[in-house]
């Protein structure tokens, strides 16, 4: 069994712009259209059963709607043998965090995500904590774009994560992209082996570091707190998961970190 951590989907219809504006954004090309019906095709072609759908609110009058599509796109590829799970998105400048969070656990997600840098909001930002505190009591997790510092900001430095973690030790943390991308040093410092509420993906490392590299850093996270995943459209499933394999971890390990810590972390029991 094996479990994509890290996906992005969109509409057929804005799928296209939405790569192009993700592409110019981080100054690459998508590797895939960003559907959910190519994500389903191109996970079973390389033997993934699954995958988390994660959701990114740019605009506080779009996170209602964008949840909505979270919980139907997670029922829809159930329906299709899929073991699917997903996060809704918030925004900082939301109204109501408090009936926020209570809809997003009633549509059956699992957390939320926040992407910093697209969000353009620090992840300590004061405007943030009042939605913590909001998630931290309903039970519900949070998964963070990590690293990745730019010269006009550092809005998801791997420092920043370390003090939620420090000041909500109830609430269950993701730093993707082992904690900080390209900023893993760092990471290492401020998060990795530091906190019992942080959890990891793999998601792009293995595209600006060795594979040998990638594993001496799960390592040092921990192998039972890291998940595989790809950041699906940006890159494949396919070739995430060669990657991944080329790490060379044990049995136990490669289930771990393949789908068995992301069930723990999500609370769903292991077959």
């Amino acid at each position: 069994m094996i479990i994509d951590a890290h996906t992005h989907t969109y509409p057929e219809k804005i799928a296209a712009r939405a790569g192009e504006n993700l592409g110019k954004f981080y100054n690459f090309r998508v590797a895939e259209d960003g559907t959910l019906s190519t994500l389903e095709k191109r996970c079973s072609e390389c033997g993934i059963g699954g995958f988390l759908l994660l959701s990114v609110a740019t605009q506080a009058a779009h996170v209602d709607h964008i949840n909505e599509t979270a919980a139907e796109n997670m029922h829809l590829s159930r329906e299709r043998g899929f073991e699917a799970y997903a996060f809704g998105g918030m925004h900082q400048d939301y109204s109501d965090f408090h009936s926020g969070v209570e809809r997003i656990r009633s549509l059956g997600l699992y957390g939320i995500k926040i992407h910093p840098d697209l969000q353009e909001v620090d992840i300590d930002s004061p405007k943030l904590m009042p939605l913590y505190e909001e998630l931290e009591k309903a039970g519900l997790r949070v998964f963070f774009h990590a690293g990745d510092c730019r010269p006009r900001y550092n809005f998801s430095a791997p420092e920043k994560i370390a003090r939620i973690c420090r000041d909500f030790p109830g609430l269950q943390v993701v730093g993707a992209h082992l904690g900080g991308y390209t900023e893993w040093p760092e990471s290492e410092k401020s998060l990795m082996g530091k906190f019992d509420n942080i959890w990891y993906d793999l998601s792009q490392c293995h595209k600006v570091m060795a594979v040998e590299k990638v594993r001496y850093y799960i390592e040092k996270c921990g192998t039972d707190r890291v998940f595989f995943g790809s950041d699906y459209p940006a890159v494949t499933p396919a070739e995430s998961l060669e990657a991944f394999e080329r790490m060379g971890f044990d049995a136990e390990t490669y289930d771990n970190i393949a789908y068995r810590n992301l069930r723990r972390f999500l609370g769903v029991a292991d077959d």
